[in-house]
C-alpha cells in the first residue's frame, strides 16, 4: 500500500477511534487477572466496551529504540494518541513465528523456528478460533498478500522454501495458519490483502477485530535488502525506522 493511501487509512482509523473506541496496538496487550470471582467481576467492570479493536504488528525494536525517536514518527504518533503498554514483552527469542504463535495462542506450543506453518502445526484453540466460536467478526489485513486466502508461505519470488529468504509477505508473520483450527475455507477467506482495509473503512464495514500486518519492507524487519523504503544508514540506531513514518503517515 502506498504511503499516501496508508496515511488516509490511518486517519480514517483515527476517526473510527473517536466514534467507536478503537484500540490500535503495536503488540498484543498483556493483561493479568487476579484469582477469585470478586476480583474477576471488578476487573470486567473496569474494562470499557470496544466496538472495534485493531492490532497493528511491528518488528524488532525495543521500547527505548522507538519511543521518543524522531526517526519513528508513526509509532510515536500512535503511542501518544492511543497509549503505551510498558509491561508487554516478546515471549520467545527463537524466531518471529514463535512470537506470533504466542500472541494468538497464549503459548509458543514448542515452536522455535520460522519453518513453514505445516511443519509447525498446533492442535489447539487460538484467539481466532475463539472469535469464530463466539460469532465475533475478524479479518487479517496482510500487506503484500497477493489475494484473499493465499496459502503460500511467502510472496513474491525468491522464497526458495525459506520463509524469510527474500520475500515481502511471510506466513511466519501471521501465525493464523499454524493452528489447525483455522485450516478451513472460512478462516482462509478472512486473510486478505491490506488494501481491503481502506475499502472496508469506506463502506463502514470493518470487523470487530482487525489484525494488521505490514510486509517486510514496512514493519522495521529490515529485510529484504532491496526495499527502496527500508530507511537510511544514517537513521538513529540504524533501525531503519523512517520507513514506518513514510509509509504510514506520508511524512
Amino acid at each position: 500500500m502506498q504511503g499516501r493511501q496508508m496515511k488516509r487509512t490511518l486517519r480514517r482509523l483515527g476517526r473510527l477511534a473517536s466514534a467507536c473506541g478503537l484500540a490500535a496496538s503495536l503488540s498484543l496487550v498483556g493483561v493479568t487477572f487476579s484469582a477469585g470471582p470478586a476480583a474477576l467481576a471488578q476487573t470486567a467492570a473496569s474494562v470499557p466496551h470496544l466496538d472495534h479493536v485493531f492490532v497493528i504488528m511491528e518488528e524488532n525494536n525495543g521500547f527505548h529504540d522507538v519511543i521518543g525517536n524522531p526517526a519513528a514518527p508513526n509509532l510515536n504518533y500512535l503511542a501518544m494518541t492511543f497509549g503505551v503498554e510498558t509491561d508487554y514483552f516478546g515471549v520467545s527469542p527463537d524466531s518471529s513465528e514463535s512470537n506470533y504463535v504466542g500472541l494468538l495462542g497464549g503459548s509458543t506450543f514448542g515452536v522455535s523456528s520460522d519453518d513453514a506453518y505445516w511443519k509447525n502445526q498446533i492442535h489447539a484453540p487460538s484467539l481466532i478460533s475463539q472469535l469464530d466460536q463466539a460469532g465475533i467478526s475478524w479479518k487479517a489485513y496482510l500487506q503484500a498478500l497477493p489475494h484473499p486466502g493465499y496459502e503460500g508461505i511467502c510472496y513474491p519470488a525468491k522464497c526458495n522454501g525459506a520463509p524469510d529468504s527474500d520475500p515481502l509477505y511471510v506466513s511466519k508473520h501471521d501465525a493464523i495458519q499454524n493452528f489447525t483450527t483455522s485450516l478451513n475455507p472460512s478462516d482462509w477467506s478472512r486473510q486478505v490483502p491490506i488494501d481491503t482495509l481502506a475499502a472496508d473503512l469506506r463502506r463502514g464495514d470493518v470487523p470487530r477485530f482487525g489484525y494488521v500486518v505490514p510486509d517486510e519492507c514496512h514493519d522495521m524487519h529490515g529485510d529484504p535488502a532491496y526495499c527502496l523504503d527500508s530507511g537510511n544508514i544514517g537513521d538513529p540506531q540504524n533501525q531503519h525506522l523512517v520507513a514506518v513514518g513514510d509509509a504510514y503517515l506520508g511524512q
